[in-house]
Order: C-alpha cells, then structure tokens, then sequence
C-alpha cells in the first residue's frame, strides 16, 4: 500500500514538471508565423539582389516590384542599389521595376540614380531609366534627348531601337522621325518588341509616307503575323492605299490565310481602280469557296465593286458566289454588286430573273427583282444618252 503510494506521488512530481517545462514554451500564433515567414522572404529577396549570381540579381531586380513584403521605401532602396549594379540586365530590371512603381511617392528618392543612368551604355537600362522618369513626371523636353541618344547608337539591339522609337513616340518625337523604324519592329522575332511597334504606329494617323517602304518589307515578309499587322496598320493609316503596297498585298493572298486575307481585301478595295491588277487574284480566291471565311468572300466582293473593273473573270466570280455561296447575305451582296456591272448585261439579267422566280429565300427573290428593275432603268438612261 505504501509503495502504490509512493509510486503514486512520482507520478504526480512527473506530470508537474511537465507541465512546469510546457508552461516555459510559447506556441507561435498564425500572425507570428506570417511575420516570420514574411521577415526571411525579405531577408533572402536582398541577399539574392546582393550576393545572387547574375541571372538570381536580374531576377529579383525585375520581381521586386511584386514583392508584399516590403514597404515601397524598402523597394526603391533597394533597386537604387541594383542600378549600381555591374551587369548589365540588372540594371535594366531595377530601373524597369521603378517605372512599375514610379507613381509611388516613394520611388522619387530615385530621380538622381535615374538621370545618372540616361546615358549607361547597357541600352535596355537607359531607356527603362527614361521611361520611369517619364511616369514620374520628368520633362520630355529633358528626356527625348536622352532616347534619342540611345535610338542613334551604332551598335544598338534590334529590340532596344525599337523600344527606343516608340519612347520617343510618347515623349513628342514626329511621325516621321520614328515610324520606319517602329514599322521595320514589326518584322522582329520578339513578340514584345513587335506589339510595342504596333501599339506606338496605331497612335500616329496619318502614318508617314517616309515609311512606305518599310511598310512593303513587312508585307512581302513570309510571316503571316507581320503581313497581318501591317496590314491592319496600312487600313488605319493610309486611305487610299499608296499604290506601292498592292503587288505585295496581292501575292500574300495566294497564302490562304483567312484572317489576314480579310486585312488584304481591305487593303485592296480601298485602292480602287489602282488596284485593276489584283482583281485576278480576288477572282481566284471567291472560286475557293467555301474554303475561304464568310468575311473574306464578303470583302472579296466588296473589293471586286470597289475596284470596278467590268470584265467577264469579274463577272463570272460574283454570280458564282451569288449562286452557291452557302451563306444568304453573302449571295445578296455578290447579287448586289453583279448587279451593278452593266456591260455583261445578258449574263447578269438571266441571273436576275433565274433568282427573282427561283431564289432560295424570299429576300433573294425580292432582291433580284429589284436589281433588275435597277437594270432596266440603267440600260434606259444609256439609250437616251
């Protein structure tokens, strides 16, 4: 009995000295925990921007913007000292990343570094210097200099003269000044390069005729991607479309590609007579149907009207499309515009009158009764005259 006592006793002195040692450790709470975690994410973003090797500093340079873990003091601190840095693209990615954040009031701390950096030979850094003093609200009259400076470098990257070009774009350079170069941008490898090309030249309206040329480069590329976007721009910027662009625009239809036969059709309807020699090539590509899109065949024939050449190959292609496109509204605008070619007149008129008692809807019937009642009035006024 004494020892389960005793025993007993043990038992107890060995809990309260369990519990005297679990009363000694704190349990950590979730926000300490976060703090903890968020304090050695700082801790290691400044040692990779410090000691990391090139590709760890250039990385961090360019993430620190993102960071949650900073305060933006912390941030512009810290990317003032990678300016500093000896390799090149570090430099780029922390002026990069205070454009980010250039709107802080913070980040004005680092308007010295950044005008020390304007003339830095890495030419990505200069110009990421430029564009983060223009988002802090520096003088483009000080800034388009510096853009320029590094625009005209000899040995300047592709990508960099581009980015160049279209900095001194928003900072007031002229059309003429910038275009060719941002159009050649177009013809680039690097998506980025080329979207910042595009976005800059859709600003500028009219585009300049000093960049016809390199407008024709981009159109007799073999990428369908720039024939695209060159298109597109030359629709925007150009009405009508200089000549010089129709021979190239012309052979890119042979390719196949609907999207950017659509931005070619435009192109050519827009040249009107001037583009006579195209109508071939716009025949051919109706003929195709229905391997061609609904809006390609559309503008197909709107191109063949626009650009008015009355011939038998023309005629031919608009009451094909008229009579077998698979699609209604299709075949009344072939129908509508057939009907405007009054030299065939014999073929057009037995088309008409096929379609006003025999057409697949109502709306065709109707409407080819009235383009021969059309046809009628025209033929009239030419007798009289």
């Amino acid at each position: 009995m004494t020892e389960r006592i005793e025993l007993r006793i043990h038992h107890v002195g060995f809990i309260a000295a369990a519990l005297a040692v679990c009363s000694c450790v704190t349990i950590p709470t979730p926000e300490s925990i976060e703090r903890e975690m968020a304090d050695r994410s700082k801790t290691r973003s400044m040692e990779k921007l410090s000691t990391g090797s090139d590709t760890e500093r250039a990385e961090t340079a360019r993430n620190l913007k993102y960071t949650k873990d900073l305060t933006a003091e912390e941030k512009v601190s810290a990317l003032r000292k990678a300016l500093k840095d000896p390799h090149g693209p570090v430099r780029a990615n922390a002026a990069g990343s205070l454009n980010h954040i250039g709107e802080e009031p913070a980040a004005r701390a680092a308007i010295p570094d950044l005008h020390a950096m304007l003339a830095n030979p890495y030419s990505a850094a200069a110009l990421n210097a430029v564009g983060a003093l223009h988002r802090m609200d520096e003088s483009p009259e000080t800034l388009l200099p510096a853009a320029r400076a590094v625009w005209q470098r000899p040995d300047i990257e592709p990508e960099d003269k581009v980015f160049a070009a279209a900095l001194m774009g928003s900072l007031g350079a002229k059309a003429e000044e910038v275009a060719p170069t941002l159009v050649d941008g177009l013809r680039n490898n690097n998506d980025e390069s080329r979207k910042r090309a595009y976005n800059r030249l859709r600003t500028m309206k009219p585009l300049p005729a000093n960049s016809i040329p390199n407008f024709v480069q981009a159109l007799e590329s073999k990428e369908n991607r720039t024939v695209k976007l060159a298109a597109l721009l030359i629709n925007q910027g150009f009405r009508p479309a200089p000549k010089e662009f129709l021979p190239a625009a012309t052979a890119a239809l042979a390719r196949g590609d609907g999207d950017l036969n659509e931005n070619l059709l435009t192109l050519l309807s827009s040249a009107k007579a001037d583009a006579a020699d195209s109508v071939s090539a716009i025949t051919t590509l109706l003929h195709k149907q229905p391997l061609v899109t609904r809006n390609e065949r559309v503008k197909g024939v709107s191109a063949l009207g626009s650009i008015g050449v009355e011939s038998d190959e023309v005629v031919d292609a608009l009451l094909h499309v008229a009579q077998s496109d698979p699609d209604a509204q299709v075949r009344l605008v072939a129908m509508m515009t057939a009907s405007r070619f009054t030299e065939n007149t014999t073929q057009i008129r037995s088309f008409l009158e096929s379609q006003a008692k025999g057409g697949a809807t109502e709306e065709e019937r109707n409407q080819a009764a009235g383009n021969l009642r059309m046809l009628d009035a025209m033929q009239q006024m030419k007798t009289q005259q």
